[in-house]
């Protein structure tokens, strides 16, 4: 039976060491946990994780369970963090979860997919995620490749639904974009005995008239929330959103700090 949870080094504690015992210098957990707490603040790569980690170091030194007088160099944190169990630190984050006062609370959680800017596959190309977001947390429960045997947005849900709902047992209500408006997902997921909001467009026009013949003796009402789209706005390849007004990036712009997260 796996030890209570009552922090996320915690969690990070049932995770398996994969390094062999002749050399290690630093816990394994204190890494992994650095490297969680580095991509929060926004540190994408062990370098700069390192020069974070020695500008903080008398701040996550003890906290984090280190012992010596310097942080791990990059190098020992890419090994550490290279071979780990991606399934027990999912396992893991998701019993550290569970534990939080308003994770009962989240039982409405988004579909939407996002190609990343940063991560690319074998051959080079944008890898290309679907998010599962939960909105009342403020941070993704899970993300699914859409690749190979699941080639679309619908079909990786579809495909990791079993998973996520193990992990997030709460989860009620799926809401997604008028991609996901198909009826093979719409029946996996009211067979897991939950609920789906999707839209409807006109590129299904016998769904949507179907939808206008059933409510057009309703009383239309206002909505409580409605979204907008950002009117002149455009994107740059190093943003998403208006980049007026946007301040130009420097080299010496200040890290975040770990106590300000």
């Amino acid at each position: 039976m796996a030890a209570p949870i009552a922090s996320l080094l915690d969690a990070f504690r049932q995770i398996d060491d994969p390094r062999k015992p002749r050399g290690v210098r630093h816990p394994f957990t204190s890494i992994l946990t650095l490297s969680f707490l580095g991509l929060l603040c926004r540190q994408t790569d062990f370098a700069s994780l390192q020069r974070w980690a020695k500008d903080h170091w008398r701040t996550l030194k003890k906290p984090l369970g280190f012992t010596r007088k310097k942080p791990p160099h990059a190098t020992t944190i890419s090994r550490a963090v290279a071979r780990y169990s991606l399934e027990q630190f999912r396992d893991a984050f998701a019993r550290w979860l569970v534990t939080l006062p308003k994770a009962s609370e989240a039982i409405v959680v988004s579909a939407d997919g996002k190609t990343s800017k940063q991560g690319h596959d074998a051959q080079g190309d944008p890898v290309h995620m679907l998010n599962v977001f939960a909105h009342e947390l403020g941070l993704s429960l899970a993300q699914f490749p859409v690749t190979g045997g699941k080639p679309t947005e619908p079909q990786a849900l579809k495909a990791g639904l079993a998973e996520l709902l193990e992990h997030y047992p709460f989860l009620q209500l799926f809401t997604a974009d008028a991609l996901f408006t198909q009826r093979p997902l719409a029946q996996v997921i009211l067979d897991a005995n939950r609920d789906f909001l999707f839209a409807v467009k006109e590129n299904q026009p016998a769904l949507l008239e179907a939808v206008q013949a059933s409510f057009c003796e309703v009383t239309a009402q206002p909505p409580d929330v409605e979204s907008k789209e950002k009117k002149k706005a455009r994107s740059t390849p190093e943003s998403s959103g208006s980049s007026r007004a946007r301040r130009s990036t420097t080299s010496g712009r200040r890290r975040p700090s770990p106590a300000s997260i």
